[in-house]
């Protein structure tokens, strides 16, 4: 068994992954703090992940009159079919215990079947249910079907949310629900655009402006 473990280990500490075994050189005193995970690939990231979630989550419970909030983006990767139970159990209990210190749990995913992947959903529909507030946005019919059996929706609901259009969503709050459009600024459109053409007349434009003098 130890000797299982430490081969486990080895990759961690002396192998492809020793990055992990090191002194961070971020500024962990700074106000705001992205912590970044988009260069590890593959198995490499949910370990990350977990590693970067276990540090937010201890600087939570650190202090209980601030408030905070976590945003778990790409969640699957931790409580999806590829990931474990005891990454998943560490997410659960963040959503069923933050409120507790003064702080609120954001998730967003994209790919719904990983959502409810592992053990038949048991943690995709937990996360839901102690979730006040749902932003549904457009999803294909398979992936309806599953929203519609775990937040009770009705056929209407079900067809309008396999025909949003980008911007359109359905806002869930205790039995309410709204169908909403939200509308960016320019300046957010800008920050969070992946629309290729859109990222070409932005950088066409900026560099018209660094040309004018």
């Amino acid at each position: 068994m130890t000797q299982r473990l430490a081969v486990i280990i080895s990759r961690f500490v002396t192998g492809s992954a020793q990055s992990f075994n090191q002194q961070t050189n971020v500024d962990l005193t700074n106000k705001y703090i992205v912590l970044d995970l988009s260069e590890l690939k593959g198995k490499l990231l949910p370990v990350g992940m977990f590693i970067a979630l276990d540090y937010v989550w201890d600087t939570v419970k650190a202090d209980r009159t601030k408030k905070k909030a976590i945003m778990i983006d790409e969640i699957w990767q931790l409580i999806g079919a590829n990931s474990n139970r005891m990454a998943a159990e560490f997410c659960l209990t963040i959503f069923k215990t933050i409120r507790g210190f003064g702080g609120a749990a954001i998730s967003a995913t994209q790919d719904l079947s990983d959502f409810f992947g592992l053990e038949d959903g048991k943690y995709g529909r937990a996360i839901i249910n102690n979730s006040k507030n749902k932003i549904i946005l457009n999803l294909e019919p398979d992936e309806a079907k599953t929203v519609q059996e775990v937040l009770k929706l009705t056929k209407t609901e079900l067809r309008s949310i396999t025909q949003f259009e980008r911007g359109e969503a359905l806002i869930c709050s205790n039995n309410n629900k709204v169908p909403v459009v939200i509308k960016a600024s320019k300046e957010e459109q800008e920050m969070i655009t992946t629309d290729r053409a859109e990222l070409e007349a932005i950088l066409q434009d900026r560099q018209k402006e660094n040309t004018h003098f």
